[in-house]
């Protein structure tokens, strides 16, 4: 049997896209309701046992992994759907949108999804301090203590030797304790407004 490839309409592709799209909608969905199970749990770091701690930090860590690969899916799939549809509204669309996810954060959480695929997967830990600022408590405190957001270990990412100078020049920033999170965040409100500015909803 001879295979023959079929053109794709362009009605199509944008059809594929938008499936990433809402694939990559929902995993940071769930990665950001466990966090907020996190936050408001605080029996998961007053607890001895930290069986329950370390469950949640495994379960994090996988929405994470799940996260970044959709993520990396949905840029690329948005790369080679730009390039198959051609000269279109899409396309002149994708460069004007283009620069304003080229930051940082931006490559930084799409290179943690290489240091995924090709080094290891990043484990989460957390950790509590005392509060020492005069600004009264806030979501994350409770008599004193503050609970870090879900973080990654600087000098653990940093055993991975293929980051891009953007995300290079971002880990030197950091403490040995970067939250993971706000990265995250910021990197998926850019992404998402850049798309919708394409016509992807």
């Amino acid at each position: 049997m001879k295979f023959v490839n079929k053109p794709i309409s362009k009605e199509a592709l944008l059809s594929d896209l938008q499936n990433s799209y809402y694939m990559l909608e929902r995993n940071f969905k769930l990665l950001s309701q466990a966090q907020t199970v996190y936050m408001k749990d605080w029996s998961l770091v007053e607890s001895p046992d930290k069986t329950k701690l370390n469950a949640f930090l495994m379960e994090f860590s996988s929405l994470l992994h799940t996260y970044l690969a959709s993520f990396a899916s949905f840029v690329s799939h948005t790369e080679a759907i730009k390039d198959e549809i051609g000269k279109s509204e899409f396309e002149k669309e994708y460069w004007q949108q283009r620069t304003k996810w080229k930051t940082e954060k931006t490559a930084f959480v799409r290179d943690l999804h290489n240091f995924a695929h090709h080094r290891k997967l990043p484990m989460a830990g957390v950790g509590v301090n005392m509060l020492y600022t005069p600004d009264g408590l806030v979501a994350n405190v409770l008599c004193g203590v503050v609970k870090s957001l879900p973080s990654l270990r600087v000098d653990d990412l940093l055993t991975y030797h293929k980051w891009t100078s953007a995300s290079k020049n971002l880990l030197k920033r950091e403490k040995r304790e970067m939250e993971i999170m706000p990265f995250i965040d910021e990197a998926q409100k850019i992404r998402m407004n850049s798309m919708r500015g394409c016509g992807i909803k």
